[in-house]
């Protein structure tokens, strides 16, 4: 489905279960499709939301050069639109900036947070560092994950997920990627009043272990669990114990 924002943006979601709304946002490159298993898993409890951001999937670019706090705005103007109230918020890499500040900002509308390999601090790289990630990591990191079993169906996520990279990104989402991983959303995270559960894998390179750290230090009601051997994209990596973990934080 899609819906239209008071700027003319066409932002493309999808909507599954029932119960107590819980919003998907994805991380840099990707789209709804990549938090497919999310949806699945856990509309079985919830009214679950996926949104394609602004820019990735299906949904439109941004005419200006957006940071995280105008996405984030995006976002709340939409579940306004819908109608959505006190939500869950679940978020992997990119999409954990705007977690983080709707979090801070909207504590009324916030219960529980789930941050995933979450992007809001700036570690010591440069902006070749994340083309390099974000472009052809991304796709090398999921076909490794499925052997020699699952590479069909990754290959189908990888052409999905992959669309937006770098590489192939306009320049106006190239634009918006150099201005968002320069942007320091430390000054949110003991704004935070939601107990926040963070999840990082050991291995992870594109938003390293020690950020993750340094959000449990700073978030009042947060726990950290880390994945052994795992990366950036531990919540599919380890799918099955990413989601029993939730599951039982979700109580």
């Amino acid at each position: 489905m899609f819906i239209i924002t008071s700027e003319g943006l066409k932002v493309y979601y999808e909507v599954k279960g029932e119960g107590q709304p819980l919003l998907l946002l994805h991380g840099w490159g990707a789209s709804s499709f990549g938090m497919r298993s999310l949806l699945e898993h856990f509309s079985a409890r919830f009214k679950v939301y996926a949104f394609d951001l602004p820019g990735f999937g299906q949904s439109g670019e941004p005419v200006q050069t957006w940071g995280s706090r105008e996405y984030a705005d995006c976002i709340f103007q939409i579940r306004q639109k819908l109608g959505i109230g006190r939500a869950h918020l679940m978020a992997h890499s990119f999409g954990g900036r705007l977690a983080v500040i709707l979090a801070a900002q909207h504590p009324e509308l916030t219960d529980k947070v789930v941050l995933t390999g979450s992007a809001g601090l700036v570690p010591q790289r440069d902006l070749g560092y994340y083309v390099k990630i974000y472009s052809a990591k991304l796709g090398k990191g999921l076909l490794d994950l499925a052997g020699n079993p699952g590479k069909k169906l990754h290959r189908r996520l990888l052409s999905r997920l992959g669309s937006a990279d770098y590489k192939s990104a306009s320049v106006q989402m190239r634009a918006i990627l150099a201005k968002v991983v320069n942007e320091d959303l430390s000054a949110f995270l003991p704004q935070i009043k939601a107990p926040t559960l963070l999840v990082w894998g050991d291995q992870d390179t594109a938003t390293p272990l020690e950020m993750g750290r340094k959000m449990k230090q700073a978030i009042p009601a947060s726990k950290l669990v880390i994945f052994s051997g795992h990366g950036h994209f531990a919540f599919i990596e380890k799918s099955g114990e990413f989601c029993r973990i939730v599951d039982d934080f979700l109580m």
